[in-house]
């Protein structure tokens, strides 16, 4: 009766910890590279973007000496939550840095090469069609007034 009432603590113990231990172990085919940038809403390049739902821009080279945009670039929307997402522009099929994905007007990313298709209307860009497997690598980004900072 003692080893009962032991042993069930204890195995529920050890549930609730593998529960809520677990962590994501995803790892993208895109290698891990510096981000560190700030868009300024106030420029006239990114003024429009500040209250936009749908918007889309490519960051391919820095714009500063300090900018760091990742393994091949950085692409910046806003989902249909008015969210900002960044994403690696490398397609992690390819995972090359001079093959890029880019825009289509109905709110997806399409891959140069492989044609893979990205879906950027929720929080995350899992593909809808193509032979990648894989998401877009996504940056963290946060607003603080006029400016949007995006990071790793």
């Amino acid at each position: 009766m003692i080893k009962k009432q032991i042993t069930f603590p204890l195995i529920l113990l050890l549930f609730l910890t593998t529960l809520f231990s677990c962590e994501d172990n995803y790892i993208s085919p895109i290698p891990n590279y510096p981000v560190q940038l700030r868009l300024n809403f106030t420029t006239a390049d990114y003024s429009d973007f500040k209250y936009s739902v749908g918007q889309t821009r490519l960051i391919e080279k820095p714009i500063l000496a300090t900018d760091r945009i990742g393994f091949g670039g950085i692409v910046v929307c806003t989902n249909h939550f008015g969210e900002y997402m960044a994403y690696d522009m490398s397609c992690p099929h390819e995972a090359k840095q001079k093959t890029k994905i880019r825009p289509n007007n109905v709110g997806q990313l399409v891959c140069d090469s492989c044609k893979s298709v990205y879906d950027i209307s929720q929080q995350s860009a899992f593909p809808v069609s193509g032979p990648s497997k894989h998401p877009l690598k996504q940056y963290k980004t946060m607003v603080d007034g006029d400016y949007l900072y995006i990071f790793n």
